[in-house]
């Protein structure tokens, strides 16, 4: 019994090494030495990794769809502010060019340039009414009309309508840069009309362009600002241009500024006679006349001017 027992063991024991050991038989039936368990996972992790490939994939293509869009729409955009641009340029450029009264055109440039040539004189026009017209525009020309012939009544008053019309004249110049150039474009009724009239008038008269301080004169500010000019209650009252490299004569018009007080036209290339008109300074208190190239005599009247307290006239 024993020895059948340990025969049976024996055998068994060497049927077990012989499967053991018999690497030959487990590689030719493939045997897998991984649990079952094992198989399954592996299979699971390879098929995870696939759509998550897959899924990278559609969201690129999305990318580069939605990116290819965007351009599309932005070449579009541009395309059509261009097109704006272009239509744009073109219609300034139509409305920018007129024709002249030769049939050439001219640019809108050339028009500003022209509004700003000094205007022609009055006997440039056969006709008073006719001074300007090019300068103004068609809606207005009624009402600007009006005001230039109220202004020029004015004017005649104080200069003479002959003086006011002849052209080259200092009245003339004056007469154009209060109707056509300052910018306060004052109206016929304004009380500060006659007194800028004349300073400019006195410009002209004395080569206003060539002083040695001009400041202001001819400029927008009111006239009470411009150099050695001085107001009381908004009227002229002092003119103090001494050593300024005045040259010309007095002009008549001074003799209308009736608050001025204070004079002093002294140390300048002044010729001509002292106007008499002067003597209708009533208000003036100074007069000073000295170093200049005046000539003839003091007016006599001029010694009615009873506040007269200086006069001082020297070659």
């Amino acid at each position: 019994m024993m020895e059948n027992s340990e025969d049976l063991a024996a055998e068994r024991m060497s049927s077990g090494n012989v499967v053991i050991t018999n690497e030959t038989s487990l590689q030719e039936i493939n045997m897998d030495p991984l649990p079952h368990e094992n198989m399954v996972i592996q299979g699971a992790e390879q098929g995870g990794t696939t759509d998550a490939r897959r899924k990278r994939r559609l969201i690129a293509a999305f990318v580069v769809a939605f990116l290819a869009l965007i351009g599309f729409i932005i070449g579009i955009s541009a395309a059509v502010s261009k097109n704006r641009a272009t239509a744009l340029a073109a219609s300034t450029d139509g409305s920018s060019t007129s024709t002249t009264s030769s049939g050439e055109a001219s640019s809108g440039n050339d028009l500003l340039i022209n509004e700003n040539e000094p205007a022609k004189s009055f006997e440039d026009n056969e006709e008073d009414d006719d001074f300007l017209d090019d300068n103004q525009d068609e809606e207005h020309s009624a009402e600007a009309d009006a005001r230039k012939d109220a202004i020029l009544e004015q004017l005649f008053t104080i200069s003479g309508e002959q003086k006011v019309k002849e052209d080259g004249s200092p009245q003339n110049a004056a007469a154009k840069w209060i109707i056509q150039d300052d910018s306060m474009q004052l109206d016929a009724d304004s009380p500060r009309l006659g007194q800028r009239y004349v300073m400019t008038v006195l410009y002209y008269s004395l080569g206003g362009p060539s002083w040695y301080n001009s400041t202001g004169f001819l400029s927008a500010s009111n006239e009470c600002m411009w150099h050695g000019v001085a107001c009381r209650s908004g009227r002229v009252h002092k003119i103090e241009l001494a050593n300024n490299t005045m040259d010309g004569i007095i002009p008549n018009e001074t003799g209308i500024l009736e608050n001025l007080d204070f004079l002093n036209l002294g140390g300048n290339f002044i010729d001509g006679a002292i106007p008499e008109s002067l003597c209708n300074l009533t208000a003036l208190t100074y007069l000073d006349l000295s170093t200049n190239f005046l000539t003839g005599t003091i007016p006599s009247s001029i010694k009615y001017l009873e506040k007269l307290g200086e006069l001082r006239r020297m070659s």
